[in-house]
This record gives C-alpha cells, structure tokens and sequence, in this order.
C-alpha cells in the first residue's frame, strides 16, 4: 500500500510539474527564448515599467520632478508633489525595483523631459545581493536603457532560474489574461497617480518584513554613483530617501538581527548621494495606523505628503519625527 501510494504521488508530482513547465515555455512570459505557441501579440503584463515608460514617452505635458521608487512608493500624489515643490511632477515608481530599474528610468526622463529635480526612494531590500532584479526589466521597453558592461545582471545565475519559479508560472497565466481579456493586473492614472482606494482600516498588518540573508551587492552600490554622476552632469536635483516602515516593521528588521546592516544600508546611500533622508526609524511610530499606512511596507497618501513636506523644509506642520537627513562620513 505505502509502495502504491508513493508511486501515485511521484508520478503526480511528475505531471504536474511537467504540465506547469510546458506551460510557462509555452507562454516564455520574459521572451528568454523566443517561442510564442499560442501566438500571443503582447508578453507584456502590464506592470509599471510598460504602462509609465509608454505614458511619459507619449505625453505632451512637461514634467520637472519625478519620483522614483518600487510598489511603496505608489501613493505619493502628483498633485501633493506640484504643491510642495512648486514643479509639475510625475511618479515613476514600479513593482520589485533595483538600482537598475532607477538608472533606465532616469535615462528615460533625461532623454524625454527636462527634468530639475529627481526623488529616488531606496527600500532596505534594494542593496542586498539575495534580491534578485525584476527579470520584467528586461521584457520592458526600458531595456534599451541599460548598458551593457558589468553592472547589467541580465546574464546573471539568478535570471537562468527564472522560469523555475512561481513567480514565471504567475506571470504566464497573467500574460494568458491579457491576451484574452485586455485586462491589465495595475491601471495608472493620469501622470503616473494610482487610482484612489477606499480608507484603510484596522490595524496595520506587518508585509515583506522577512529579509532573509542579507549581503551587500558592490555592483548595485555602484550603480548608486554612476545615477549621482548622471544627475550631477545633467544639472537635476536629486534627493535620495529610506522607506517608510511602521514602527513594528523597524522592530521587526532589528529582531531578525539586521539592525547594523539597516545602518550601513542607509550610510552607503549618504556617502553616494548628495542629498538622503531616512524615513526608516522608529520616529514613525505615532504615524504607524491605517490612517497613514496601508500596510507595514506601503504608505499611504496622507503619509506621503508629510514626507514630501519634510523633504522641502514645511517641517512646521506636525512632521519633524518622522525623518532626517544623514550625511556622509
């Protein structure tokens, strides 16, 4: 009987991964190989990279800031940003970002706009040799903004495994939904905004606050001085700051015995950068509700004002704990 039995669940266990294999090849969701079974006319799945590059390269509006950031940085509000920088502005953020997405983008804007002032937003993540980059880049038109020397990772371990992941398998379907239904995962308003979402309640639940093991990738700390040196030759203000995180989700970091990588973390962004703010700390912890965070990860717009408000010096307004600016060594 135990024999029958493991020899079924083999055999099942077999198929179905053959069968979840033969789908993502079929799909080849990231084009790693050309083959298209189902004759599908886009691969794309219609996250940030695509929509925005396509919405800033076809606007006839003249942007002056930007800002730039993964999924947490979302909800700052262009209209906030218009009202605190006295600048038309436009967010550029996209999902699951590295130093290489932010030096395409910022390619992107120098080659399309004119652009006076840049705001990039690091998560704690971004630096760490364990977080792979968003293999989406590379099926985005913002590939052709990067350079091919050795700070590109599209040759790298980590994008040969792609396709053995769930996250391939996710995308494959996503990639069938959008073939069939014209239904985009993420929709963008107008200059980058995302859409208006019903008040958060509740208490704020903690999210990707597991950091794993933690190594610092010299490549990508590179790449923070060749974007320093490309808005220094360009004339573009650019101010780099830390994440904000709930009060639990710092404490959460410390716990898992990160805290002196969190500090280097945020010494490697001062000692690149011109201009850094660090909004990862525990003076956050007032501000760590649902009327200001989403979720322990993501704030929320009423948060991203008293950001933006810290960052061009209306402190006056009930935000001094909430940041500060660090300086190099």
């Amino acid at each position: 009987m135990p024999n029958k039995f493991l020899k079924t669940f083999t055999i099942s266990t077999i198929t179905i991964f053959t069968l979840c294999m033969g789908l993502i090849i079929s799909v080849d969701p990231y084009e790693k190989y050309g083959i298209n079974v189902f004759g599908f006319k886009t691969k794309a799945v219609m996250f940030g990279r695509e929509v925005k590059f396509r919405m800033l390269d076809n606007t006839q509006n003249k942007y002056e800031a930007f800002l730039l950031g993964s999924s947490a940085a979302h909800r700052y509000k262009t209209s906030d940003m218009n009202e605190i920088t006295g600048l038309k502005s436009f967010n550029y953020s996209v999902q699951h970002s590295t130093t290489e997405d932010y030096l395409a983008i910022t390619r992107h804007i120098i080659e399309k706009q004119d652009p006076k002032l840049i705001i990039v937003q690091f998560d704690f993540y971004t630096l760490n040799k364990h977080f792979d980059t968003d293999p989406r880049l590379y099926n985005s038109p913002l590939k052709k903004y990067l350079k091919a020397n050795s700070n590109n990772y599209i040759d790298s371990s980590a994008i040969s495994n792609t396709y053995l992941t769930m996250d391939a398998l996710r995308d494959s379907i996503r990639v069938i939904g959008v073939n069939l239904f014209s239904e985009p995962r993420h929709i963008y308003l107008e200059h980058g905004d995302y859409p208006k979402e019903k008040p958060n309640t509740g208490k704020v639940k903690l999210s990707q606050h597991g950091y794993g093991k933690y190594e610092f990738d010299q490549k990508r700390i590179d790449q923070l001085k060749e974007l320093q040196k490309l808005a220094s030759d360009n004339n573009i203000r650019l101010i780099a700051i830390t994440t904000p995180h709930t009060y639990e989700h710092v404490q959460s970091i410390k716990k898992q015995g990160l805290e002196k990588e969190l500090n280097q973390f945020k010494q490697t962004l001062a000692n690149h950068f011109q201009e850094v703010y660090d909004f990862t700390n525990e003076g956050l912890k007032p501000y760590s509700t649902s009327e200001y965070f989403m979720d322990s990860s993501h704030l929320a717009p009423k948060l991203g004002k008293l950001v933006l408000k810290k960052l061009f010096g209306n402190s006056d307004e009930g935000v001094p704990s909430i940041g500060r600016e660090i300086s190099s060594k």
